[in-house]
């Protein structure tokens, strides 16, 4: 069984060559329009990768007017259901240049003056903040931008069993939520709750305030990599990048084959030996593997987001021993592997990212999305504006990222199982059913559409891992530049090459 879902060729076998089959990207504007709901992901439907595409509002290397932004991203928050959106909404064009996360961070620093914005991520930072190629973001010039440190209420005792929905920590569409930024994204946690986690690593409100009186600098540490380490930051009004998209990544299983995951442990379960697949990605997949090693035993860490070049090497070794002993079935780099390794059978358990459950289920398999008792891998997008950016382009990409924070991202991003870090502005523009699903840990009242309008999520399912609440408030670790990021780089290559 194998499953189209990003712009791709057909294989020599399939099709004329034409390529006028419909499109992942295709699906989803004929499916948004013919359900009436906001939908669209393009080409790459996930938190950073190496697949490449091209978008039918391309245009990165024109000259900018106030009227126009060029947009640089690898897809995730640009689609043409936003750029329509944002048309109507600002009068502002969007230009769309659409790539993999590496190509993105290296457009950025050799050929900034071919773009107005980034939407790149945050464990970006440490390779971007270092060229000078952006400019600190005034909050005060964001109204929406506001709030964020009272953490949300959440019950003291932790829920038994956190693969499913705690009462105490689901949030309906009947209960109000707070007018304001998530603070997860300003102190790190969203709850005050024992359980709450800061999570390793990459965290948005370590890697983006900076230092007011050195704007060069963040107020975590003058080096991005310690400021990776830092527990208490302090906030600051000038930041390098602004969320507009952030989630968890996990574990993604066949419930045919294995009932429930409760643990990163399951991922290097002996049980499930030549049917595992690890993403293929030298910043994520290291971290999923330590993750595993760690909660099986296998290995110890003191910070799997500041890994010393013995436990890379450790970790290295142990991965290339279970690889020639046949452990590993694959190792995905694009989301359509994902998608087809597990829809074809191959795999049972795999890292995964939150869309490719709804497309499977839309498939009809029956696919689980994890909650780890050691807590999720965190991710969070973030917006920049390329330094050389002024006059009425500049007044043009603050209009531009208050309106991410406005409801109508929010909502197109809660489609594709994403988190806004506006959830009440977020709400406005989601029905009843969708929010108590999406954010409230609720079962469905109705069947739900996916992010291309096709049925998703049956009447009566219950998100796995419960609420925004329950869910954001434990992080084990986040996507992560290694201080030894070349090292890891190299060492990982000849794990897969092994």
């Amino acid at each position: 069984m194998r499953i189209r879902v990003v712009n791709e060729r057909p294989p020599s076998d399939e099709g004329d060559g034409s390529f006028s089959e419909i499109t992942r990207r295709d699906a989803l504007i004929k499916g948004a329009a013919g359900v009436g709901v906001v939908a669209g992901i393009p080409a790459l439907a996930a938190c950073g990768g190496s697949s490449s595409s091209s978008s039918p509002a391309s245009g990165g290397g024109s000259k900018a007017s106030a009227s126009t932004l060029r947009v640089l991203g690898i897809g995730v928050d640009q689609n043409p259901v936003l750029a329509a959106q944002a048309k109507k909404d600002l009068g502002i064009t969007l230009q769309y240049t659409i790539t993999d996360t590496p190509t993105t961070t290296q457009k950025s620093i050799t050929q900034p003056q071919n773009f107005d914005i980034l939407h790149g991520y945050v464990h970006q930072v440490p390779q971007i903040l270092p060229a000078g190629v952006m400019q600190p973001i005034d909050t005060s010039k964001i109204p929406l931008w506001q709030g964020g440190q009272t953490p949300w209420p959440a019950p003291s005792s932790e829920p038994s069993n956190l693969s499913l929905s705690a009462r105490g920590f689901q949030v309906p569409h009947t209960r109000s939520v707070p007018n304001e930024v998530a603070p997860v994204l300003i102190t790190g946690k969203l709850s005050s709750n024992a359980q709450a986690s800061y999570g390793v690593g990459d965290a948005a409100y370590r890697m983006l305030p900076l230092n007011p009186n050195s704007p060069s600098q963040l107020t975590a540490a003058s080096n991005p990599f310690q400021a990776a380490t830092a527990q208490t930051v302090n906030p600051s009004s000038k930041i390098i990048g602004m969320p507009g998209v952030f989630n968890v990544d996990s574990i993604g299983y066949d419930r045919t084959k294995i009932p429930v995951v409760t643990s990163w442990a399951e991922l290097f379960n002996p049980a499930f030996k030549g049917r595992v697949a690890l993403i293929n990605d030298p910043q994520i997949g290291p971290i999923d593997a330590a993750l595993a090693a760690q909660a099986s035993g296998k290995l110890t860490f003191q910070n799997i987001g500041s890994m010393t070049k013995g436990e890379i090497d450790n970790l290295t070794k142990m991965l290339i021993d279970m690889k020639k002993a046949g452990f590993f079935r694959a190792f995905w780099s694009t989301f359509t592997e994902s998608v087809n390794l597990m829809a074809g059978g191959e795999v049972v358990i795999e890292s995964m990212w939150s869309p490719a459950q709804t497309i499977l289920l839309e498939s009809g398999k029956k696919v689980g999305f994890a909650a780890p008792k050691e807590g999720f891998r965190g991710w969070c997008g973030c917006t920049m504006i390329y330094k050389h950016v002024s006059g009425p382009t500049l007044d043009a990409a603050y209009k531009y990222l208050n309106w991410w924070l406005s409801g109508f991202p929010g909502a197109n991003m809660a489609r594709q199982a994403y988190y806004s870090p506006r959830p009440d502005t977020t709400k406005k523009f989601l029905s009843n059913a969708e929010w108590d699903y999406w954010y409230g840990g609720l079962p469905a009242a109705q069947n739900l559409v996916g992010p291309d309008g096709k049925p998703a999520i049956p009447k009566g399912s219950i998100r796995e891992g419960g609420s925004f609440t329950q869910r954001i408030r434990r992080y084990s670790a986040w996507n992560t530049t290694q201080p030894q990021n070349d090292y890891m780089g190299t060492q990982w290559n000849n794990f897969i090459s092994a």
